[in-house]
C-alpha cells in the first residue's frame, strides 16, 4: 500500500521503479494507491480536481487509483467541500478512482 499526496515527495518514484521490477500486471495486482487529496479551499474547482487526479495517475503510471481521501482545509463553516467531493465522485464515476 502506497499513500500518495502532492506533499509527500518521491512516492510516484518508488511505484514507477516498483513496477519496472515487478512488471506493470504484477505490480497493479499487488499494490493498493492511497491519494491523499489536499487541496486550497479557493483551489477546489472541477478543472484543479481533474488536473490534480490525472497528475497523480500519470506520476504512480497507473489507470485508476484505489482510494482518494479528501482533507479538508476550510474549516467547519467552510462548505466548498462539498464541490470537491461531487468533482471526486465525477472522478470516480468516470473509473478514474476506485473508492472514495
Amino acid at each position: 500500500t502506497f499513500e500518495l499526496s502532492p506533499t509527500y515527495g518521491g512516492a510516484c518514484d518508488m511505484i514507477k521503479q516498483m513496477t519496472k521490477t515487478l512488471g506493470k500486471s504484477n505490480a497493479l495486482e499487488n499494490t493498493t494507491v492511497i491519494f491523499t487529496y489536499a487541496p486550497e479551499p479557493t483551489r477546489c474547482s472541477k478543472a484543479a480536481i481533474v488536473h490534480a487526479i490525472d497528475k497523480i495517475l500519470m506520476s504512480s503510471q497507473r489507470e485508476i487509483l484505489d482510494l482518494v481521501q479528501l482533507h479538508w482545509w476550510g474549516g467547519e463553516d467552510d462548505t466548498r467541500y462539498m464541490q470537491a467531493l461531487r468533482e471526486l465522485q465525477s472522478m470516480k464515476a468516470l473509473g478514474k478512482i476506485k473508492f472514495l
